[in-house]
């Protein structure tokens, strides 16, 4: 009987750990320089064009303007220091980041980095990750950096908390559980707000993982099923 019970199982299929979707904007274009009014969102570094989960970007406000230091999109550490000058406030700097990684530096207003429906309908045990970072300065109380998921809030530091912290002038890894959203479509929306042009918040490697269903046996392994119960009921006589 406990062969019996086995095949059965394997006929059913099992669950498997699996990356459901990620980006980590390393195939997307970067910013060539300031984030202006005119052109936003379609400054290079905002449109999706590379390969992973699609993402837009969209303000709530007036974006970053004319500004020196002023920029919102996906940098690296050639981009960032160009703008920066110094590279005082260049996160590629700072210990964990890697290539590239979206940036919102003075933004003036509320950025939303909407990510694409992931479909998450068959998944199970979900869970978020991502590595973000600020540059320490003077964070006012209507600044934050926040994630949400089907428009619920599931992550968000906000004015003086985002000086003090793991992420703080280096990127910091964070791991969310989802499982509350088992078995749905997930709609990620990444929210930055700051204003001024020392107040840099970055995001990076955004990675959803997660149970997946059922996964069908090969013909082979089917045909398995009826020799073993041939196999029992020889046994029997």
């Amino acid at each position: 009987m406990k062969i019996l019970a086995a095949v059965a199982a394997a006929s059913l299929g099992i669950g498997h750990a699996a990356v459901i979707a990620s980006q980590d904007f390393e195939g997307n274009t970067t910013a060539t320089g300031t984030t202006t009014i005119e052109v936003f969102p379609t400054d290079p570094g905002l449109t999706f064009d590379g390969v992973g989960l699609g993402w837009t970007v969209t303000t709530s406000g007036n974006p970053v303007v004319n500004e020196g230091g002023d920029l919102i999109g996906v940098v690296n550490s050639t981009i960032t220091s160009a703008i920066n000058g110094n590279g005082s406030n260049d996160h590629a700097n700072s210990t964990g980041a890697t290539g590239n990684y979206f940036l919102a530096d003075d933004v003036d207003s509320t950025v939303s980095l909407i990510f694409n429906t992931v479909d998450a309908k068959n998944a199970t045990g979900l869970s978020l990750a991502f590595s973000w970072a600020v540059e320490s300065s003077g964070y006012e109380s209507s600044d934050f950096f926040s994630i949400s998921v089907n428009n619920q809030t599931i992550f968000d530091v906000s004015g003086d908390d985002l000086e003090n912290g793991a992420f703080v002038d280096n990127f910091a890894d964070v791991v969310l559980d989802l499982s509350a959203f088992d078995n749905q479509d997930l709609n990620i929306v990444v929210g930055f707000s700051n204003s001024a042009s020392s107040e840099d918040i970055a995001f990076d490697n955004l990675l959803i993982t997660g149970d997946v269903g059922e996964v069908p046996l090969p013909a082979a392994a089917l045909l398995f099923i009826p020799a073993a119960f041939g196999f029992l009921r020889a046994r029997r006589g």
